[in-house]
């Protein structure tokens, strides 16, 4: 055990130091990075952080359960001196960024903590779904531990009955989702009404493609505006203008060029000229 370990902390070493170096040559951050460069910068640079606590008089964080503890200290640092100038809003009863350190029930706790003057207000009304997937929800929740006290309800019908269906594999899944697909629209149903939600991008390629394979017509809807082509190819030419020596942020830049009809280019450039 202890040599197997040994290797893999070498083996994590070598990788850690060949991305930081790549990182450094590129004059990059990553999402981590970014967060904690700000908050020494904060922290060391005074007349930075007074620049931006009065820039910003009130700070609303939104799904504060997925923050982690170096987001939590830049927080700290940039909240105004005056009581009642800091808002989160989050739910302890959910974490997925775990992954990534996030805190999820804690971090709430934490910031009660940095802000004992704080007041808590608790939302406990649905507005949206049935009384059967509410009372279904919060029965699940309730077996989270040191959750804060909360009482869900809504005043919306009981509605349909909970499913739960347990998949061995995604075939099975996929095959699951369509033939339910196919049985409401023969009981009337248009399609226009079903939706199907995922949580994992992966999920939905596989779902897309039996529902092609079915003959079952869909639309998408994408939430992801960074990673559309187009935005995706702006962000690699500013890349490259910034970075004039960075490998990736070329081959960006000529993927865009390439793509783009020489046309648009000529008026583009007409345009700037």
């Amino acid at each position: 055990g202890g040599r197997a370990e040994g290797v893999a902390d070498e083996a994590l070493r070598f990788v850690w130091d060949k991305y930081d170096a790549w990182q450094r040559e590129r004059n990059g951050l990553d999402m981590v990075d970014l967060v904690r460069v700000a908050a020494e910068v904060v922290r060391t640079v005074p007349a930075a952080r007074g620049q931006l606590r009065q820039r910003h008089s009130h700070i609303l964080v939104d799904e504060f359960q997925d923050t982690n503890p170096l987001q939590m200290a830049l927080l700290a640092l940039l909240a105004p001196a005056e009581p009642g100038r800091v808002t989160a809003v989050g739910d302890d009863d959910q974490c997925i960024y775990a992954f990534q350190g996030a805190q999820g029930a804690a971090a709430l706790r934490a910031f009660l903590a940095a802000f004992p003057r704080a007041e808590r207000v608790t939302l406990e009304q649905n507005y949206r779904s049935s009384g059967t997937l509410v009372a279904a929800a919060a029965a699940v929740a309730a077996c989270n531990r040191r959750r804060c006290a909360k009482r869900a309800f809504t005043s919306n019908g009981a509605g349909e009955k909970v499913q739960i269906v347990e998949c061995t594999s995604v075939r099975g899944e996929t095959e699951h989702v369509v033939r339910t697909v196919r049985s409401l629209v023969a009981a009337g149903s248009p399609l226009a009404s079903i939706a199907i939600l995922y949580r994992k991008q992966r999920c939905g390629a596989e779902m897309q493609a039996a529902l092609l394979a079915a003959s079952v017509p869909f639309n998408t809807r994408r939430s992801n505006f960074w990673r559309s082509r187009h935005v995706q190819g702006v962000v690699g030419l500013l890349a490259f203008l910034l970075r004039p020596h960075d490998d990736a942020a070329f081959v960006a830049a000529i993927e865009v060029l390439h793509e783009t009809p020489p046309s648009s280019r000529a008026s583009a450039s007409a345009s700037t000229a």
